[in-house]
């Protein structure tokens, strides 16, 4: 299975690394949240949070006692919201300094998938040679963006103690991030009805939230696969509960309203 190995990125990431001077062996991260810096990101991303645990489910089960993986989850600026590892890995990743709080940007961590892919909005393989910092290089790691409503709502990082990315590795990613952004849109959409009283669908909960951040009919149709007759349908019966002719009355009538379906 293929993927996106961006050997000139990582070079022009470890030349990054030494400009900065980032030490290869230094103690890791060098980025950590205090603690009310922690609690209120954990709040923030809380669906992110309970959506990856969920995810994890299926994964634990799949892999079958498998115990050289271990997977976190990070919000848009990179930091790791949760993660989980069998406890053989437990030594191992305690000395990395790998834990909920610390950020695994670049000017923290040096090169990483989770770097790679926060700078190039993409998936991103990182051999554990690739890795800039010492501690990293008994593993290799996949990195995804996490996408919602066309926005980045964190990034999913697999792992695995081994010097390749392996075909199960990417599949096991994929899987995960399907399954996790399927719950993180179920508890958004069960939040936004909660907040604003709704009696629309999920369908039309996504769409309620797409035109609020001002995407057209055309990408909408694309984004949600459907006609533009069907779209229009449905826009309809969005206003109607509203109590609303069109959306930029939702921007000048209840400010509010753009937060409460930012989830």
């Amino acid at each position: 299975m293929h993927y996106d190995h961006p050997i000139e990125e990582i070079l022009r990431s470890w030349k990054r690394c030494n400009e900065r001077g980032i030490v290869k062996r230094s103690s890791l991260p060098m980025l950590i949240q205090n603690n009310n810096q922690l609690q209120e990101v954990i709040k923030r991303y809380q669906f992110l949070i309970r959506a990856f645990e969920f995810s994890l489910q299926k994964i634990i089960k799949f892999l079958n006692g498998q115990q050289q993986y271990f997977f976190m989850v990070m919000d848009p600026d990179g930091v790791i919201l949760s993660k989980f590892h069998m406890e053989s890995l437990k030594e191992k990743l305690e000395s990395t300094g790998l834990k909920v709080g610390a950020s695994m940007a670049e000017e923290s961590c040096g090169t990483n998938s989770i770097a790679l892919a926060m700078r190039l909005m993409q998936p991103v393989g990182c051999l554990s040679e690739n890795h800039f910092c010492s501690a990293f290089q008994f593993f290799s790691s996949y990195g995804l963006p996490l996408e919602n409503s066309g926005r980045i709502i964190g990034y999913l990082n697999v792992n695995i103690v081994n010097d390749v990315i392996s075909e199960e590795q990417i599949m096991l990613a994929e899987l995960q991030r399907y399954q996790l952004l399927e719950e993180y849109q179920r508890l958004a959409n069960i939040s936004t009805k909660r907040n604003l009283n709704l009696k629309l669908s999920d369908q039309q909960i996504n769409i309620l939230k797409l035109l609020v951040r001002g995407f057209k009919e055309e990408m909408i149709t694309k984004m949600l696969d459907l006609n533009l007759d069907s779209l229009r349908d449905q826009k309809m019966i969005i206003y109607k509960e509203l109590g609303m002719e069109m959306v930029p009355q939702i921007w000048i009538n209840n400010a509010k309203f753009k937060l409460m379906v930012s989830e």
